[in-house]
């Protein structure tokens, strides 16, 4: 993030000389930065600079990939309706049709996250046996780390916390501080004393 930070800086400059799509490219990698570190809010607000400008520009296929930022969000931030993995398995299926396959992948996993959320279980493990093999093949990192994330999330009795501590770390170290956030709240508010000792011994 940090040498993304220091890119985009440089670019930054330029952007209001710039066509309106150019300064929602810029606004976007603003929002995304601010996504895989875990800032949530910020990056809503620079989607939704980013999602005016593409749907005034009639980019249509960028205002979908807009969508699906702002809907990972809101799972992020407000995670108790199913209604939200529905909208992303409908961007997933979109994403497919006109072949924007890491696009499709990341909608996937966010309808998985959505499902968790709201207590769906079996729908994020079904959602996430169907992807892996994809997501281990053609994801990216961030994408792989996302599933290891849910999959750790659905992992019952003391390996659950001792995976999500293991993903923390190493989300951390690859720079995806967001990740690494969802990691250690899923940690700290699932386990029973027993459990925390564990982790505790693991931290040591």
């Amino acid at each position: 993030p940090e040498r993304a930070q220091a890119a985009l800086a440089a670019v930054e400059q330029y952007s209001d000389r710039g066509s309106p799509m150019r300064r929602a490219a810029v606004l976007a990698a603003s929002g995304r930065i601010d996504e895989v570190d875990g800032r949530w809010t910020q990056a809503r607000d620079y989607y939704q600079q980013a999602r005016v400008l593409r749907e005034s520009a009639g980019a249509h296929a960028w205002v979908v990939a807009t969508d699906l930022r702002l809907l990972r969000l809101s799972v992020r931030e407000s995670p108790k309706s199913d209604r939200l993995r529905v909208r992303l398995e409908g961007l997933e299926a979109e994403f497919t049709r006109i072949g924007e396959n890491g696009d499709a992948i990341s909608a996937a996993l966010s309808a998985a996250e959505a499902a968790l959320a709201a207590g769906n279980a079996d729908a994020a493990d079904a959602i996430l046996d169907r992807m892996q093999t994809l997501v281990q093949s053609r994801g990216n990192r961030l994408q792989q780390h996302q599933a290891a994330w849910i999959a750790a999330s659905l992992t019952k009795g003391d390996e659950r916390d001792e995976r999500l501590l293991r993903l923390a770390a190493a989300c951390e170290e690859d720079g995806f501080r967001g990740i690494a956030l969802l990691a250690r709240a899923g940690r700290e508010t699932a386990g029973t004393p027993a459990h925390r000792e564990r982790v505790d011994e693991l931290e040591s």
